[in-house]
């Protein structure tokens, strides 16, 4: 992710659904100084893009890796997700128009349910 030695992150795990049908499992590193105060009292049900921009940190741009890969071994049996094939992991870089990397994550979206459409310039 691009951070000095001393730098502090913040570590969201996530699992999303649709009703009883789970498609998306996220882990999230998030400097720690992008976030004020206690981070016990945010709601991270919603956008970490919005949360940023709203504290001063607007994403203006990343890089991302997309593969075709199974589901860690550990998160299949602690979430019941095994059975559902491959996954489509994104593992993006998120950067501030200061040019420093503010959010590291890994997005994996259940292959049978998501297609997505890249354009590379």
């Amino acid at each position: 992710m691009g951070l000095a030695d001393d730098d502090t992150v913040i570590r969201l795990e996530r699992l999303r659904s649709d009703g009883d049908d789970p498609l998306v499992y996220s882990v999230a590193s998030i400097v720690r100084d992008a976030i004020p105060g206690p981070v016990r009292h945010f709601d991270w049900s919603g956008s970490l893009s919005d949360m940023l921009a709203a504290h001063g940190h607007p994403p203006v741009s990343s890089a991302a890796r997309l593969s075709a890969v199974e589901l860690p071994e550990d998160v299949q049996r602690r979430y019941s997700l095994g059975g559902f094939g491959p996954w489509l992991l994104i593992s993006e870089t998120v950067i501030t128009p200061a040019g420093r990397p503010v959010l590291y994550a890994e997005d994996y979206h259940r292959g049978d349910a998501f297609a997505f459409n890249v354009l590379r310039r």
